[in-house]
């Protein structure tokens, strides 16, 4: 492969083939700039830039370790494909934009930021090995993009902020929209056949509008130790709890929760505010609190097995 050191480098349409090592290296002290390149059948990581890397039109795939490494002074990646990376898709230790690009197959996560803000518009997260994108002591911020069949988590945060924008996070084996320590806002987003929670938050909050979740095989909307407000979302086939709370406040506005195998809507130790819902076919109870003040305007419930309303 290429070794580049202490440099400030750009390629158009470079092309390494079968390189014994990285495919492309540049050290901490080297800012790297590809456009149309193409990196294939390395027997370690395709392009490895510990510096910045600003990545169009790249194509890396039969990586021997990671598809993309970015490093510490930021990145972005557009209009690119990283597909079959042993190891993670792309993993950066600093900031990274992604754009109108393809991650998939990968051993292990499709997009991995540690320390670092992470930005993906326009992406395609799918088959890989772990979760579709992760960032950890970061923010999250995925817009327009689809998430679908990757092995963990669909998108998921670790002390940071995760945010989804238009787009479908579905079909995955973990958790679709999942922040351990930090607040999630869901907009105008389908969520579907999932293993575990369409939404979870610990310690934060949790602000859906516009969502459809749907064929859940876990809790639906999961706030732990956390505020969730929701407004005009669409629920049906959930396996656990459809909204569940705990230790926290849920307001709940114009929702449509259907054939819940567990409760309609639970808060638990937190208040439960319900605005114009219809709950139908629930199978353990339809709008529940336990130890906080319970709040109904304008709701339908029908076929509920168990309290319809309950406040204890």
């Amino acid at each position: 492969g290429m070794m580049l050191y202490s440099a400030a480098s750009s390629f158009t349409n470079l092309s390494v083939t079968d390189a014994t090592g990285y495919g492309l290296y540049a050290d901490v002290r080297s800012t790297l700039a590809l456009d149309n390149a193409v990196i294939k059948n390395s027997d370690a990581i395709c392009v490895y830039a510990e510096g910045s890397l600003t990545a169009t039109g790249l194509v890396a795939e039969g990586c021997g370790g990671s598809g993309v490494y970015a490093g510490k002074k930021g990145s972005s990646i557009t209009g690119s494909s990283v597909v079959g990376a042993v190891g993670y898709g792309v993993y950066a230790y600093g900031d990274l934009t992604m754009d109108s690009t393809t991650v998939s197959s990968a051993s292990n996560s499709g997009v991995y930021v540690y320390y670092g803000d992470l930005a993906l518009s326009g992406v395609t997260l799918s088959g890989n090995g772990g979760s579709g994108a992760y960032a950890q002591q970061g923010t999250l911020t995925v817009e327009a993009s689809e998430v679908v069949g990757n092995t963990a988590q669909g998108v998921q945060t670790y002390y940071g902020d995760l945010t989804v924008l238009d787009s479908n996070i579905s079909g995955n084996n973990g958790s679709a929209v999942y922040a351990d320590h930090g607040a999630v806002e869901v907009r105008r987003t389908t969520i579907e056949d999932t293993e575990g929670y369409a939404i979870y938050a610990s310690t934060a909050s949790i602000v859906a509008s516009e969502v459809t979740i749907k064929d859940i095989r876990n809790y639906g909307i999961y706030g732990y130790r956390s505020s969730v407000v929701l407004d005009d979302a669409t629920l049906d086939n959930v396996e656990g709890v459809s909204v569940y709370t705990v230790d926290g406040d849920l307001t709940a506005t114009n929702v449509d929760i259907r054939n819940s195998r567990s409760h309609g809507m639970y808060a638990y130790y937190g208040d439960l505010t319900v605005t114009n819902a219809i709950l139908e076919n629930i199978r353990e109870g339809g709008l529940y609190s336990y130890y906080g003040d319970l709040t109904v305007t304008d709701a339908t419930l029908t076929t509920i097995y168990g309290q319809g309303i309950y406040a204890y």
